[in-house]
């Protein structure tokens, strides 16, 4: 019997599910993915007008050349930092909510990074990560920059039952995931 390879879709889906059981357990709160689908020949435009506020990009490294990113509104900002630092320090104002944001997309996009690895059988790694703000999109750019017309960004919708909790991860790959 024959063994085909995932197609490109179900090694988003993977990864998409892989990412919500990770943030559900950082939470202690169940996190359900929301597939938004495709686009493909990105323009750097799109990432400017989607709506948040706060986010951590990392560049792929190894058999997939781009990026992941994990972006938060204002409003799932402010929730996760409370739940992960307690509502009494959630704008305590030295700088740990934002370590919370990056230690929560860390350990999310490390295993989005580890299901497709695993899927595809090839060697993948996420950079350090890269604290972002809403109109400093440079780590984001640059990924995407020169090769506009290549570029597939792949988008995920993260969130709890209340929609309180959740973010929207991206997955930029120049060219097809294989």
């Amino acid at each position: 019997m024959t063994v085909l390879p995932p197609k490109p879709a179900e090694i988003v889906q993977l990864a998409a599910a892989s990412a919500s059981r990770a943030f559900s357990a950082l939470v202690d709160r169940p996190v359900e993915p929301f597939h938004a689908g495709v686009t493909s020949g990105l323009e750097l435009s799109e990432l400017s007008s989607m709506a948040w506020e706060r986010g951590v990009v990392f560049e792929l490294q190894g058999a997939v050349e781009g990026g992941v990113a994990l972006l938060f509104s204002s409003s799932q900002r402010d929730a996760l930092v409370a739940r992960m630092l307690g509502a009494d320090e959630s704008d305590a104002g030295d700088g740990s909510g934002e370590s919370a944001l990056m230690e929560v997309a860390n350990i999310v996009v490390s295993h989005v990074v580890s299901e497709i690895a695993e899927v595809s059988g090839q060697r993948l790694l996420p950079s350090v990560p890269t604290l972002i703000a809403r109109r400093a999109t440079g780590p984001l750019d640059q990924i995407v920059e020169g090769r506009e017309s290549g570029i597939e960004l792949h988008r995920c919708a993260l969130s709890d039952a209340q929609g309180e909790l959740g973010g929207a991860l991206l997955l930029l790959t120049a060219g097809p995931l294989a």
